[in-house]
């Protein structure tokens, strides 16, 4: 008998990644939970149409290793936010690999994410967004920590476009 395994790929427009990140980072205390530290770093102001970075992090402040487990390759989703509607800034994740991947974390270390985005909509010709403030959400992927059920808190930062 032959067994066939799948692995589903969500396929959409893919998200673009334009310019280098010149703004200063903002942050704020991290997120505690079960021996690791959750940040997110977003700037605390940009232009209409400008691109920036967001810095996501995991700190295993445990004194032995972690393992977090997805159910995509993906270990968070990131949206922009304006009253509840979601914003499709560019270079906003918009698909991902349906396969079960662990992410590691030694004890001490830090598991860091970047990613660049613009404060601009439509593809594949970007306009600026409108002024105002935005909410930038990561809402994590995990669906267990060492093997035990458990997921990580989901994280969110206010962005001022002006």
């Amino acid at each position: 008998m032959i067994k066939i395994a799948l692995v589903y790929l969500t396929i959409a427009i893919p998200a673009i990644f334009i310019g280098d990140c010149t703004s200063p980072l903002g942050s704020s205390e991290p997120t505690q939970r079960e021996g690791l530290e959750i940040n997110l770093e977003v700037p605390e102001n940009v232009s209409p149409g400008e691109s920036f970075e967001i810095h996501y992090s995991i700190t295993n402040t445990r004194t032995s290793d972690v393992v977090l487990r997805t159910p995509h390759a993906c270990l968070v989703d990131i949206g922009v936010y304006k009253n509840d509607d979601r914003i499709p800034f560019q270079g906003t994740p918009l698909a991902c690999a349906t396969v079960i991947t662990d992410h590691e974390i030694s004890a001490g270390s830090t598991l860091e994410r970047r990613y660049k985005l613009q404060a601009a909509t439509g593809y594949p010709d970007p306009q600026p967004v409108p002024e105002g403030t935005y909410t930038i959400r990561v809402k994590s992927k995990v669906g267990s920590i060492n093997g035990e059920p458990g997921t990580l808190p989901d994280i969110e930062k206010e962005i001022t476009v002006e």
